[in-house]
């Protein structure tokens, strides 16, 4: 179980879900009350993001083996794919730019992918498949995921609440654990080999 709640919260970081609020708040404007726009964007964004990070724990081994990497070498990779996220958080709070959102379908592009399905999460999911185990990596995806959406469901709640230098600040804390993380994979994957 504590191999689940690790894997859980390192994946729930690399969603960077504090990242994503005003991206979030921007790509839902449109509606006229905050509970629908919550109600249509978010679990459409959360679906697919969880589809697709799924399929990643399942195609991990498959993928890495026709490739021959190791699953520890791939740990240390999964540190360097991490660290552009880790950076633009740390730097602007913000895990997308508010032009990004401007889309047709803003569920799909940007919020799902890149938004929370992106290159660092995606790496999180495969390192932790990996270390883990699929089984474990799956219910971690699954209760991240959750989390994630949870916290994007009262993001207006939030913003309103703290206030968005608040939500900046909780952005950037987030790009710092993103930074421990990616640390913590590439030496124990470093270790292994």
């Amino acid at each position: 179980m504590t191999d689940i709640l690790r894997a859980a919260v390192g994946i729930f970081a690399t969603l960077a879900p504090f990242g994503l609020i005003p991206a979030f708040l921007a790509a839902s404007r449109d509606a006229r009350e905050e509970n629908a726009r919550a109600g249509r964007t978010l679990p459409l964004a959360g679906i697919t993001a969880l589809v697709v990070l799924l399929v990643a724990v399942l195609l991990a081994d498959p993928f890495l083996d026709f490739l021959d990497v190791s699953a520890e070498n791939f740990q240390a990779a999964a540190a360097v794919i991490m660290l552009p996220l880790a950076a633009r958080l740390l730097w602007s709070g913000h895990s997308l730019g508010l032009s990004d959102v401007a889309t047709s379908r803003p569920w799909l592009l940007p919020l799902a992918i890149p938004g929370l399905a992106g290159p660092a999460s995606l790496g999180a999911v495969v390192a932790y498949s990996g270390r883990y185990g699929e089984a474990d990596a799956a219910i971690a995806v699954a209760i991240a995921i959750m989390a994630a959406s949870a916290l994007l469901y009262a993001a207006g709640f939030l913003q309103r609440a703290l206030g968005e230098r608040a939500i900046g600040v909780l952005g950037r804390l987030s790009g710092a654990l993103i930074v421990a993380i990616a640390v913590e994979l590439a030496v124990d994957g470093v270790r292994s080999v």
